[in-house]
C-alpha cells in the first residue's frame, strides 16, 4: 500500500511539472518573450521608440502631477506605474528632473536575452 502511495504521489508530481511548464494559462502573459513576439498595443503605437519614459507612482493622480511637473504627456498608469511620452530627448527630462528634486524617471527598455547585463 505504502509503495502504491509514493508510485501515485511521483506520477502527480511528474504530471504537475510537465503540465505547468507547457504553456500560459489563458489570460496571463509569459514572463519572457523575445522582443519581435512583444505585440503592439493600441496605447502605445504612437509612442516613438526611446521617447517613452517611467516612473514608479501610488496613484493615476501622482502620475498625473509628475506628468505636470516635467511637461510630459502620461500615456498610461496601471500596477503603480506610469508610462510617460515626451518629444524631448528623454535624457534631458530625465536630467531636469534630477536638477529640480522631482520624482525619478527611466527610459523604457525592451530588454532581450542576449542583451549584456548591466548595459543600458
Amino acid at each position: 500500500m505504502v509503495r502504491w502511495t509514493v508510485f501515485c504521489c511521483l506520477i502527480l508530481a511528474a504530471a504537475a511539472m510537465l503540465t505547468g511548464c507547457a504553456g500560459v494559462r489563458q489570460g496571463t502573459a509569459p514572463m519572457l518573450r523575445p522582443s519581435s513576439e512583444i505585440p503592439a498595443s493600441n496605447t502605445f503605437e504612437r509612442v516613438a521608440e526611446g521617447k517613452e519614459l517611467l516612473c514608479t507612482v501610488e496613484s493615476r493622480e501622482q502620475a498625473e502631477e509628475v506628468a505636470s511637473l516635467y511637461g510630459i504627456e502620461l500615456v498610461d498608469f496601471s500596477y503603480s506605474v506610469a508610462v510617460f511620452h515626451t518629444e524631448e530627448d528623454p535624457f534631458e527630462v530625465i536630467r531636469r528632473g534630477e536638477e529640480n528634486d522631482w520624482p525619478p524617471l527611466e527610459v523604457n527598455r525592451v530588454i532581450t536575452l542576449d542583451d549584456p547585463v548591466g548595459v543600458k
